[in-house]
């Protein structure tokens, strides 16, 4: 069922939910924040979402067969007895449970427990998010089980979960979402800013303003300059480790391992147009000069110590 970006902001729904109470790895409150505000883009979908919606039938007609329950589709907009912005689109209902479709890539599955599990807690075999959004539900419905369904893109796997109703947790997730609306989203005021995301985007241009260092940033300052230190070292050990592989491989685009035969590392051809600036910018200057952009970005750099001489 889709919904335009200014019907998205006049609610909170179950893709909101888990960003609005602060538990969402992919999404800060401040991000979901900037976008019931019109002050950002909606998410409006990628190649994952449109493979999930493609998916979507013929997953919901696979949980109908696993649990032997005719999940029914739903273009009704479910609202909280007592705040309406608070509502629920589900992917399938029955008078016995509801259902909530996924995909999710392969590279993924490992935050997945094997099919046929019950999930009783938040962080037990389903992503957080996930596990609000059909907590979400099921508080809005009043249903008490729900069942998720999650089909791994890329390999024939297919998990089904049963989540039951977790009142307690239910109720602390609504405590955070009506305070993210009511305290931010109606007083427009953002919430604290959580995710480097976040801080580019509310301080997008800089001045020429110096400030001190106070002594509580200080060990943040070293740890990160410890961390660059690290990531520089384990740069040049891939790089070193990628060499020999690639030096055993030479011509072949294919590396197996010779006790089981699985592939191990490929390294393949790829090709792709590229428009070839130089020679644009030789032949057509004034048509190159039309379509230039000027794009300024703040770069963060840590100094050195050895640059204070």
């Amino acid at each position: 069922m889709g919904f335009s970006a200014e019907e998205r902001r006049k609610y909170l729904g179950g893709s909101d939910c888990a960003s609005a109470a602060g538990m969402n790895e992919w999404q800060s409150r401040y991000q979901l924040y900037q976008q019931k505000m019109g002050l950002a883009p909606a998410f409006s979908g990628n190649a994952a979402t449109h493979w999930g919606n493609m998916l979507e039938e013929p997953l919901r007609q696979v949980a109908a067969r696993e649990t032997g329950l005719k999940f029914r589709r739903s273009s009704k907009t479910f609202r909280h007895s007592q705040f309406e912005y608070c509502v629920a689109h589900v992917d399938g209902l029955h008078r016995e449970a509801g259902l909530e479709v996924k995909t999710a890539s392969f590279r993924s599955k490992k935050k997945f427990a094997p099919t046929g599990e019950v999930i009783m807690e938040p962080g037990e075999g389903l992503p957080l998010n996930y596990y609000c959004q059909v907590q979400w539900y099921m508080m809005i419905t009043g249903k008490s089980l729900w069942y998720v369904i999650v089909g791994i893109l890329g390999e024939n796997d297919i998990r089904l979960y049963k989540v039951p109703y977790n009142k307690s947790f239910a109720q602390r997730l609504l405590d955070k979402c009506t305070h993210f609306w009511e305290e931010h989203v109606l007083k427009q005021v953002p919430p604290e800013l959580e995710f480097l995301a976040d801080m580019e985007a509310a301080y997008p241009r800089g001045n020429d303003e110096t400030v001190e260092c106070p002594q509580s940033l200080v060990v943040a300052v070293e740890q990160f300059r410890q961390c660059k230190q690290k990531q520089k070292q384990l740069q040049e050990q891939m790089a070193l480790h990628e060499a020999q592989i690639k030096g055993h491989m030479r011509e072949a685009q294919t590396l197996v391992s010779p006790a089981t035969g699985l592939v191990l590392a490929t390294w393949k051809d790829q090709s792709r147009k590229v428009l070839d600036t130089k020679k644009l910018k030789e032949e057509q200057p004034k048509l190159t000069k039309a379509y230039e952009l000027e794009r300024t970005s703040r770069v963060f750099k840590l100094v050195e110590l050895e640059e204070f001489g």
